[in-house]
């Protein structure tokens, strides 16, 4: 059997699956590109698993991979149980569809994944190729955005509409479409990269923020996330700029040259911002837009009129009362299904009296991770998620994965992004790291020292 260069395999299909997983709401023929995105580095993990399988002959799981696996069969049973909620099927179209997507991809997708990876002789390879591949995906996003505000703002040219839609034919699906905010008699183009939505697009410039070295990439990673005017992507940028200070590199060894260097170049980089502010309108108000965004937090809506900023803040305001109210006996344990939580909050809305949107026309989740994970997933679901993220925080020394791992946790609080194919690629990526198999380079040593052996036995 012909033996495949599999290093170089993994540096290919993990930059695919990051990639492609990170352009959310994308299609191709009707299929999201989150799980084509996977497609490449499965059937590679298939071959290596058949090719390598005298090296460890047992699929093994440690305890924190059998919580993956626990959660990902709970989410399945959860959404398979909320197929019977005929009344949410009746009143959303999108109910059925997402809960049989769901149920498939936790268990049939996942899970089968995340076992091939974890028993993989490679596994110890992927965290450092993934995050390589994370950091220029992330430039990639960031440039592409710059490229969208900086054509919208000269142009009136929208290059997502322009290309995907006009040029392309909706090749990517009917979901990237660029989203636009009309304020004070100004249109403006809130821009998302290559996703759909700006607060992806903002986690993906955070983390890439984290891994740049050089203060020119992680300039622009701060400039296109105001810009975005996510303010889950301003409230998380501001925690990785804390965290990059806290969990520096060699923070005992703080040479004056490089602390001199490093505030002339922010000294420098304010300066710069502060004249294409003042200079160039469009900046000027989508720096006042997102401080705008940032102050009305605290604002609060009622009587059912559609506010985004007081409808986030009811999710965190009203949990408990909503997971008290709302959900019988065995939905506190296994949810009501991720993914097709919103209709429990819209029904909480409506009997309270509080804020909710009216037309939800691509997503059923609620907008943040607390929330979504509680009444979608049951207390169960809740803890087994966060178990898994605060086990593998403390288990492992890599500061760039407790950074990332920070970052989430943060960033879920005022939105979801739990159910993102590139996170979960993540968490099967990190809980890689309880792998106690044997290497490649363990198994041909062990070889050549049974040869030995046996070439010193006398006849």
């Amino acid at each position: 059997m012909i033996r495949l260069e599999y290093p170089s395999l993994y540096r290919w299909t993990i930059g695919f699956a990051v990639l492609f997983s990170s352009m959310v709401g994308g299609t191709i023929l009707g299929i999201s590109m989150n799980k084509i995105a996977l497609i490449p580095l499965f059937i590679v993990l298939c071959i290596e698993r058949i090719q390598n399988v005298n090296i460890n002959p047992k699929m093994y799981l440690r305890f924190p991979h059998l919580m993956f696996v626990m959660y990902c069969i709970l989410c399945g049973i959860s959404d398979l149980i909320a197929l019977f909620n005929s009344s949410a099927i009746d009143k959303y179209p999108l109910y059925l569809p997402i809960a049989e997507k769901n149920a498939i991809q936790m268990i049939i997708v996942y899970i089968p994944l995340a076992l091939l990876v974890w028993n993989s002789v490679y596994c110890k390879t992927f965290k450092n190729i993934f995050f390589k591949a994370l950091k220029y995906v992330a430039y990639i996003h960031c440039g592409w955005a710059g490229l969208q505000f900086i054509c919208f703002t000269t142009l009136q040219l929208d290059v997502n509409t322009f290309f995907f839609e006009e040029v392309w034919h909706g090749i990517l699906g009917i979901e990237y479409g660029s989203v636009y905010t009309y304020e004070n008699g100004i249109l403006a183009m809130r821009i998302t990269g290559l996703t759909c939505d700006t607060a992806y697009l903002s986690i993906l410039l955070v983390l890439g923020f984290l891994m740049s070295k050089s203060w020119i990439p992680k300039a622009m990673c701060i400039g296109v996330t105001i810009l975005s005017m996510s303010r889950t992507g301003m409230l998380a940028m501001v925690v990785a700029i804390i965290l990059e200070m806290i969990m520096r590199e060699n923070k005992n060894q703080l040479h004056l040259k490089k602390l001199f260097m490093g505030i002339n170049g922010f000294l420098l980089a304010c300066g710069v911002m502060v004249i294409l502010y003042m200079k160039i309108p469009e900046i000027q108000y989508y720096v006042d837009y997102s401080y705008e965004r940032v102050k009305n937090i605290w604002s609060f809506a009622t009587g059912g009129t559609y506010d985004s900023t007081s409808i986030h803040l009811n999710y965190l305001l009203y949990l408990i009362p909503m997971f008290i109210t709302m959900l019988n006996p065995l939905q506190c344990f296994v949810g009501v299904g991720p993914r097709v939580s919103i209709p429990t909050y819209i029904e909480f809305a409506k009997e309270n009296n509080l804020a909710y949107e009216h037309n939800y026309t691509h997503s059923l989740s609620i907008e943040c991770d607390v929330a979504d994970l509680l009444i979608g997933s049951g207390l169960i679901g809740f803890f087994l998620y966060y178990y898994m993220f605060f086990t593998i925080f403390f288990h492992t020394s890599d500061k760039m994965l407790k950074k990332a791992i920070v970052i989430f946790v943060i960033a879920g609080v005022t939105y979801q992004f739990n159910a993102m194919t590139l996170l979960i690629l993540f968490i099967i990526i990190a809980l890689g790291e309880f792998s106690k198999l044997r290497t490649l380079e363990d198994y041909e040593r062990d070889y050549k020292i049974g040869e030995i052996i046996y070439e010193a036995k006398p006849d």
